[in-house]
């Protein structure tokens, strides 16, 4: 009972209890990419964003460096980055990748100790070599069962990639990651606009758990309009990241996306 009732409190945390949505930032592309543009002065860019989102991701080494920004009633709930892929390095990278790679780097009592109210995950589809792909969930369902034992909710990044996804099979694919997330025991998911909100309903209702519209297929000029569509297909918010902090003005970009989501109803 306690560890049920741990779970519901820090999800309580993360999705607004007044109208069961949620923003949540990606702080932690520096993990996968390096510096990247918005995100040279991290807890600089924490303090501008903190009031406007409802959780923002860190890695695990930036949680010290970002801490004073999540003390509080009313600071973001914080998610902790549980693993690490060189996925994203497309060719147009100083060091694009060659064979894609997921490892884990922290595990959930780390989270807690580290004072998390979630972790996140990716789970990847679309692997060159089924054993990746296969590794990724064994990862996800180790994730899930420890996890559960802290009380921390799971949120998992469901993204399909790499040379066997196509625009084609591409909703097939997420629907495929996202279902395969809340079976190995996510309690959230997120997975890219599927283009329309008829296409990401399928997923919605495909994944019987909150979904987020995760912003990584979109730039930052359709993000309001994806969203705006996800939310209607059902979504239960987003995962902004780089259409944010690459925008002209990010602040104004954030400030529009929480009018949208948390006021739209």
């Amino acid at each position: 009972m306690p560890i049920i009732l741990g779970k519901a409190i820090r999800l309580g945390q993360l999705i607004s209890a007044e109208d069961d949505r949620a923003i949540i930032f990606e702080a932690d592309e520096g993990l996968m990419l390096g510096p990247t543009p918005g995100l040279s002065n991290l807890p600089e860019t924490v303090s501008m964003v903190k009031d406007k989102v409802d959780g923002i991701v860190l890695s695990s080494g930036q949680v010290e460096r970002s801490v004073e920004h999540f003390r509080g009633k009313r600071a973001p709930a914080l998610l902790v980055r549980a693993d690490w892929t060189n996925a994203f390095r497309d060719e147009t990278y100083f060091l694009p990748t060659r064979n894609v790679r997921h490892v884990l780097n922290l595990k959930p009592r780390d989270a807690v100790a580290l004072g998390a109210s979630a972790l996140a995950a990716f789970l990847l589809v679309g692997y060159d070599d089924d054993e990746d792909e296969a590794r990724n969930l064994e990862t996800i369902a180790m994730l899930a069962r420890e996890s559960e034992k802290f009380g921390l909710p799971l949120l998992v990044e469901c993204i399909p990639i790499g040379g066997r996804v196509t625009e084609m099979n591409y909703l097939d694919c997420a629907k495929l990651a996202t279902r395969m997330a809340v079976e190995a025991g996510a309690d959230i998911v997120a997975t890219p606009y599927t283009g329309n909100a008829t296409s990401f309903k399928e997923i919605v209702e495909a994944s019987k758990t909150p979904v987020l519209m995760l912003d990584r297929r979109i730039d930052a000029e359709r993000l309001l309009e994806a969203a705006e569509e996800s939310l209607k297909a059902g979504a239960t918010g987003v995962v902004v990241g780089r259409s944010v902090h690459r925008a002209v003005d990010p602040i104004a970009q954030l400030s529009a996306i929480h009018q949208l989501v948390h006021r739209s109803r």
